[in-house]
């Protein structure tokens, strides 16, 4: 990787209102480790997701692409999203001259094997 790429690290969590960090405020509620993450980096106050649904928003954020564009703003077990692997978010950052590695849950409209261009893919079956 070049040395003048900045780092990104980019973290998602389901069920997880952007307001319940410490970092953002909220009162009571301790997110020590988060916290340090977003006062040394950027946190995205206002981030909106298209959909509601999980699968469908990150199946959105790793294609680049709406939920409706995707063919599928709700969940369906059966579902695949036709998209040229190179267009997903890990080939693309891949081909910018990162070394990749997606770790954890990735429950997107693809099969649970794909790994959407990223270079390394640690699945939560292998974190457990």
């Amino acid at each position: 990787m070049a040395t003048d790429h900045p780092n990104i690290l980019l973290i998602t969590s389901d069920q997880h209102r952007g307001d319940c960090l410490g970092s953002a405020g909220h009162s009571c509620i301790r997110t020590p480790h988060l916290d340090r993450l977003s006062y040394a980096g950027v946190r995205f106050p206002n981030a909106y997701s298209n959909c509601p649904v999980c699968v469908p928003a990150r199946t959105a954020i790793i294609t680049g692409r709406d939920a409706r564009s995707n063919g599928c703003p709700s969940y369906r077990d059966s579902y695949r999203v036709d998209r040229p692997r190179e267009s997903f978010l890990g080939s693309v950052i891949t081909a910018a001259g990162y070394q990749t590695c997606l770790l954890g849950k990735t429950h997107w409209h693809t099969p649970i094997s794909f790994r959407a261009g990223f270079e390394t893919l640690i699945g939560t079956e292998q974190l457990w």
